[in-house]
């Protein structure tokens, strides 16, 4: 004990100390129900920190094998002369663009537009043959479009239809179009869908009054060969299919005369051919209409209005034409009574 501090003191003071032998109550049933509430969650904890060890393992050792898996690649590469492989590639583009400008050409030429539906590995194949013997491919042209344009494709084409703003007012027919098809009545496809080409050129244009052939060839011109751009895509048929309507749809004929084309919007809706009930007749109509279709949902309005300008300038021409024909005969008239 310190020498300043005196014994009665430091029992004072030492009384006021706590106990080091004294325990506090404490409730063991809580500290157990405690341990049972957190044994779960470490139980997780634990099941998570393997989890994870094992996925990264797993990861490890997928990258691993797909490291390896590049190897052959990685060597392929090594042994690869790169510029004689981009030569061969754009030698094969250059021969499928010649493939497809055939297959344009003799699509027409043996009386069925160029349609995209068409897979171009079957273009090409078409294209060859044709150029190999052009007799022999258009005498089984028809059994092959005939086979491959079956019922599904059809619906395929008219569900497409479906959604064209042009057509709203139309689909009443063409479903008409679509059934009529796939059964087989192709004698009331040809008519019902011929109908429609004017109309919905017409209505695409928003032209009003008097519509003749000129018109339409006027129209036909605008929306497939209005592009300012002369490399056009090789897949763009646009040049195909505007000789097609020109030459197919809008040739002309003479009744009693011999009538060269058996999709002639003339020859048919006059009464002068009788015999285009026929599925080849239906199948070039509903491709033809269907690529015009998708045309003019491309349509700009700088392209419509410069046709509305030619078209009106025509029409105007004609009513002056006629105004002066009209005078012309009434004066004969009355030089003819005087």
């Amino acid at each position: 004990m310190p020498n300043n501090i005196n014994e009665k003191e430091f029992e004072k003071e030492s009384s006021k100390l706590p106990n080091p032998l004294s325990i506090p109550n404490i409730d063991f049933n809580t500290i157990y129900k405690i341990q049972q509430n957190i044994a779960p969650i470490l139980e997780t904890i634990n099941n998570f920190y393997k989890f994870t060890n094992t996925l990264s393992y797993q990861i490890a050792v997928s990258l691993n094998n797909l490291h390896k898996s590049f190897e052959p690649i990685r060597e392929t590469l090594k042994n690869i002369n790169i510029s004689k492989t981009m030569e061969r590639f754009k030698q094969g583009i250059i021969e499928t663009e010649e493939d497809l400008k055939v297959f344009k050409f003799a699509m027409v030429d043996m009386g069925y537009p160029p349609h995209y539906s068409i897979d171009i590995s079957t273009m090409r194949s078409i294209a060859q043959e044709y150029s190999d013997n052009k007799e022999e491919t258009s005498l089984y042209m028809d059994e092959f479009m005939k086979k491959y344009y079956d019922e599904d494709i059809i619906t395929e084409i008219a569900m497409i239809w479906e959604k064209a703003d042009i057509l709203k007012n139309r689909l009443h027919l063409l479903r008409n179009v679509k059934n009529a098809y796939n059964l087989g009545m192709y004698s009331l496809v040809v008519p019902s869908l011929l109908s429609q080409f004017e109309g919905i050129l017409v209505q695409a244009f928003n032209i009003t009054g008097y519509v003749d052939g000129k018109i339409q060839r006027m129209l036909i011109k605008h929306l497939l060969l209005n592009s300012e751009d002369s490399n056009r895509d090789f897949l763009d048929f646009d040049e195909a299919i505007h000789s097609y309507y020109s030459n197919k749809i809008l040739d002309g004929f003479k009744h009693g005369h011999q009538i060269d084309s058996d999709v002639s919007r003339h020859a048919i809706l006059h009464g002068g051919d009788t015999n285009f009930g026929d599925q080849t007749v239906a199948i070039k109509l509903i491709l033809l209409f269907d690529y015009l279709v998708d045309s003019i949902g491309k349509l700009d309005d700088k392209t419509i209005i410069k046709a509305q300008s030619e078209v009106k300038q025509y029409q105007d021409y004609l009513e002056l034409r006629n105004n002066r024909n009209n005078k012309t005969h009434i004066k004969s008239r009355v030089k003819s009574t005087v």
